[in-house]
């Protein structure tokens, strides 16, 4: 695995622009191309709060990635390599998939989910990564724990971001207290291992979990 490289902050300060630039115009693309788009790629699995979502996404992360200065010292000291982020997240995606599988086989969880129609696969897995999954963890994960972090430490950017992530689901989960309990604990996994790693191994958790919940990597 390649070693982490030191910058100095001004280096690191212009190199975060460079790279949040990037994304942000990627991001912005791939979002307005499912804003166009998204109904007919994903129906009959469109919803169409999902046009609202989109922009609020579009704008959080927007509003994130312009605001380096949020970002603990602890990140912005260093730069992890972007390999390091694809590799563990590929493998934190594989092995999050394979572990759903066995829970939901072993009837612990997931009894419910079944799995999605081939032809509609591509269109849900592009959207829950590159929408849901990528939104969600840039702007809990990256946002609030890497500013409660800065401000107040590991305990309350552990829990904090948890529970602001468990309550940001409470509506989606039409109130449910058990599946809002379950995000709570999905949202301190996640703080870990943004911690622990890297973003990109939580966005694939993330990513995997989704994916899974809706049918799309669920085998039957």
């Amino acid at each position: 695995m390649a070693k982490q490289q030191f910058f100095t902050e001004d280096e690191l300060q212009r190199r975060l622009k460079v790279r949040n630039f990037t994304v942000l115009l990627v991001y912005v693309f791939v979002a307005f191309y499912f804003l166009v788009n998204g109904e007919a790629l994903l129906s009959p699995y469109w919803e169409p709060s999902w046009t609202l979502v989109i922009i609020i996404y579009m704008v959080g992360v927007a509003l994130f990635l312009l605001a380096t200065d949020k970002i603990p010292m602890k990140y912005k000291e260093q730069e992890t390599p972007i390999t390091d982020s694809v590799i563990g997240g590929s493998l934190a995606f594989l092995g999050a998939t394979i572990l759903f599988i066995v829970v939901k086989d072993l009837g612990l969880y997931f009894t419910t989910v079944t799995s999605m129609p081939v032809g509609m696969i591509p269109a849900n897995l592009i959207f829950q990564l590159v929408i849901v999954a990528s939104s969600e963890e840039i702007i809990f994960r990256g946002a609030i724990f890497g500013f409660l972090y800065q401000q107040y430490g590991w305990f309350v950017a552990y829990f904090g971001s948890a529970l602001i992530f468990a309550l940001f689901h409470y509506s989606a989960y039409a109130g449910n207290l058990y599946a809002t309990l379950v995000a709570f604990f999905m949202g301190l996994v996640f703080a870990y291992c943004v911690d622990r790693w890297n973003i990109g191994v939580v966005i694939s958790l993330h990513f995997a979990y989704n994916s899974f919940v809706i049918g799309a990597t669920a085998l039957i």
